[in-house]
């Protein structure tokens, strides 16, 4: 259920297979993404993304997100402490 105060913001996620990235896949898909959501009327979108996919963080700035948060070692996976940034855009 979504509540009725958070209908204008949305929260994206991209996935690329291995195979596939580095050529602009990601981008395209976001892009594609923020045009739904602009068209369906979005004030803002965000994103959690690791902080160590610096590509993936690359490119959210790239397409004008800002950081918004940076969560400290919210997470574990190889033995390993993750941490994420969060990110906006204002639509």
């Amino acid at each position: 259920m979504i509540r009725a105060a958070y209908r204008v913001t949305g929260d994206l996620s991209v996935y690329v297979h291995a195979d596939h990235r580095r050529r602009g896949v990601g981008e395209a898909i976001l892009r594609e993404l923020l045009a739904i959501a602009r068209a369906r009327g979005f004030h803002s979108v965000t994103g959690f993304i690791s902080g160590e996919n610096v590509a993936s963080l690359g490119m959210v700035e790239k397409l004008g997100f800002v950081r918004a948060a940076w969560l400290a070692e919210i997470g574990r996976k190889f033995d390993r402490w993750l941490s994420v940034a969060i990110y906006q855009l204002f639509l």
